[in-house]
């Protein structure tokens, strides 16, 4: 599978598009998480 970006084209196998999907979302997932936690974390 060919994807074009905005500096380039690069193949790729549709399985490692989908688990690199995953995996970028997982993180962003926990860092969110960790953010929101941080910022509404009650001061002692």
């Amino acid at each position: 599978m060919k994807l074009s970006w905005a500096f380039g084209s690069t193949h790729a196998s549709l399985v490692w598009i989908v688990l690199a999907t995953a995996v970028l979302g997982w993180l962003l997932g926990i860092t969110t998480a960790v953010v929101f936690r941080v910022r509404t974390r009650r001061p002692r």
